[in-house]
Formats: structure tokens, sequence, C-alpha cells
């Protein structure tokens, strides 16, 4: 009796070390397989960070082959708006500033709420008080509208600008035809204008002579008479 007993006990220990081999076996391959995923990882990792040392260091070369570089511009111009400050990096492709051509004719943009879009149209010409020369002592220039857009601004496009956002607005853009006046004890001569100049704007809709005007008084009133 003991000894089937004794044989009994060692035939579970038996099992029980095979479960625990089989177990250790399939953990083992796990590993392994976590191990060769960790290794491929690493290995894309290590090429990734290869190629970003190699951009930057051909970087490097070309910057310090060069010395001074010449910007030209197509044409005379003067500088309109400067996107960079000096001694900073440029990436490539990136517009370093933008141009206004000498001699070439001004552009307006004007938002005007939809309340007041009814009369607007294309050649009407526009009265603008720039503040920063007071229609008193520099005079008005003239425009003359080109373009009128067809829908309202986007909400955004409003936002970024400044504009209330309880009322809509459109886009309309006006040449400069005339510019105020600087006046000299020698001479008068036009302003140069700078972008984001402030201005009011007064659209001519409609031109009567003075007796067409007083005219129309009279005629207003004999029908209240």
């Amino acid at each position: 009796m003991s000894l089937v007993l004794k044989r009994a006990d060692a035939r579970k220990e038996q099992l029980r070390i095979e479960s625990e081999l089989v177990s250790l076996t399939n953990d083992m391959r796990e590993t392994s397989i976590e191990l060769k995923q960790l290794d491929a990882e690493f290995n894309t990792e290590r090429l990734l960070i290869q190629t970003q040392i190699n951009e930057q260091e051909q970087d490097l070369r070309e910057l310090s082959s060069v010395s001074d570089v010449g910007v030209f511009a197509p044409q005379d111009a003067f500088v309109g708006d400067l996107y960079i400050a000096m001694s900073e990096f440029v990436p490539k492709g990136e517009p370093l500033l933008s141009l206004l051509p000498e001699g070439g004719k001004y552009q307006i943009e004007l938002f005007i709420p939809s309340r007041s879009m009814g009369s607007v149209r294309e050649g009407q010409e526009i009265k603008l008080s720039f503040d920063a020369y007071p229609p008193e002592s520099h005079g008005v220039a003239m425009a003359k509208v080109f373009s009128v857009a067809k829908a309202t601004l986007p909400f955004q496009k409003s936002k970024e600008l400044g504009l209330s956002a309880s009322e809509l607005v459109y886009s309309v853009k006006a040449e400069i035809e005339s510019l105020p006046l600087v006046r000299t004890a020698q001479r008068e001569m036009h302003v140069e204008l700078v972008p984001d100049l402030t201005v009011t704007a007064r659209i001519i809709l409609q031109e009567n002579s003075v007796f067409s005007w007083m005219q129309n008084q009279l005629n207003a009133q004999r029908d209240i008479l």
C-alpha cells in the first residue's frame, strides 16, 4: 500500500514539473518574440535618428559653404511687409518680405456692412481720408472700385481683422488714383503710403450740380404748397 502511494505521489510531481516546463517553454518563446520585435523597433528608430543626423549635418555643411547671399528684387520697389528678423533662420521656400513696385498703383480693401451694399458697384469713385494725413492739411485721395465681393467675409477672417461680429461685411477693393499731398514752401508732392494705414472711405453714389439741387428743392417746396 505504501509503495502504491509513493508511486502516485511521484506521478503527480512528474506531471506538475512537466506542466511547469511547458509553461516556461511558452514564456520563453513569447519573450523571444518580444525581444525580436523590440530589436526591430530599435533598428527602425536608430535608422530614423541617423537619417535626421545626416540631414542636420548636410544643412550645416551647406550653411558653412555660404558666406553672403544676395537677394535682388525683380524691379525697383519699396519694402512693404517684413516677415523675418535679423539673424533669424529662414526655412527653405519661406517668403522674406513683400515689395511694393515703384511707380505702381496702390490698392485698398474696404469692409462694408451688408446694409450698405445695395448701391455699391464697380467703377464707382471713392473719397479717402487717411488718418495719418488729415484731409484739412493734405486733402483727400480718390480711388475707383474694381472688385465687389459676391459673398460676405468668413466669420474667422472678420474676427482676425477685429471687425464686429454682430454684422456681416463684404470686401470691396479699389485702386487709388490720386494721393494726399504734402505742401511745403517750395512745392507740393504726393505722400508715400505704407501698408495697414487706417482710412475713412466715402463712396460717391451720385453727383448733382448746384442748379439741379436747387431745382429739386424748389419742386419739393411746390409739392408742399
